[in-house]
């Protein structure tokens, strides 16, 4: 996991998280099923699984 350092307003430092984590289409794909589903809008993987049921 990566991290940054960026100063605020009061001076003080703080830990911005700027980790990502990278799908390939394949395992995006499996996902696309009755229990469990993810889609890719703009080149980002969003877990709509809990919407399934709306």
């Amino acid at each position: 996991m990566a991290t940054a350092e960026a100063s605020g307003n009061d001076g003080k430092e703080q830990e911005v998280d700027t980790s990502a984590t990278y799908y390939r289409l394949e395992e995006v794909a499996k996902r696309n099923s009755l229990k469990e589903l993810w889609l890719v809008i703009h080149g980002r993987v969003y877990d709509v699984t809990r919407f399934l049921n709306e």
